[in-house]
């Protein structure tokens, strides 16, 4: 289903519940990215329109226009698919906000690159569990996966980086976990954000 299609099936009372979420969140990751030094200052000119389009969405909810409302919820779907960071944070709250448009379907999201490879089966038992801590073997990984995990993984605590842009880290990283492992026992433990 069609995010606009998605949230136009919603009650008032829904779309005002995920607007307001949604407002909350976008504000948190953009003040955010706007105090960091790490952007540039023309960079940072659309951010500061995009939160100045946010201010709207507390008179669009109070007036409840719900057309309007999609329309600020999609646009800011769509900054923020255009927005390239690789920040942990950001990449939260990013997943935060697309879950939020989506009720956490995620096979309708920008995301679905992740689906595709070869890391998905670590991807849907992450997503399916409802554990808040899940402590596997390497061994336990490969099983899930099919496959050896590479020398890396047993090497280097980066492989492991759920910052990074790399495939298998959006295994976790999309299915709203973190990656602590544990060379030296071959373990690695997922916490959910």
């Amino acid at each position: 289903m069609e995010i606009r299609e998605h949230l136009k099936n919603l009650t008032e009372i829904e779309l005002k519940e995920i607007a307001s979420n949604v407002l909350t969140t976008s504000l948190a990751v953009f003040r955010d990215l706007i105090s960091s030094k790490s952007i540039s200052n023309e960079k940072r000119l659309p951010y500061v329109a995009f939160l100045e389009s946010l201010v709207k969405i507390p008179d669009l909810i109070t007036n409840f226009d719900k057309e309007k409302i999609i329309f600020q919820l999609i646009y800011i779907k769509h900054i923020l698919d255009i927005t390239n960071i690789s920040d942990k944070e950001f990449q939260f709250y990013k997943n935060s906000i697309y879950c939020q448009l989506t009720a956490g379907d995620y096979e309708n999201i920008k995301y679905k690159e992740n689906i595709n490879s070869k890391y998905d089966p670590l991807y849907q038992y992450l997503k399916s569990t409802k554990q808040l801590n899940v402590t596997l073997t390497y061994k336990e990984v490969e099983e899930i996966l099919g496959f050896n995990l590479p020398n890396s993984a047993y090497q280097h605590q980066a492989w492991w980086d759920g910052a990074s842009q790399h495939t298998q880290s959006k295994a976790w990283s999309t299915a709203f976990y973190t990656a602590k492992p544990n060379l030296k026992e071959k373990k690695v433990e997922f916490t959910r954000l």
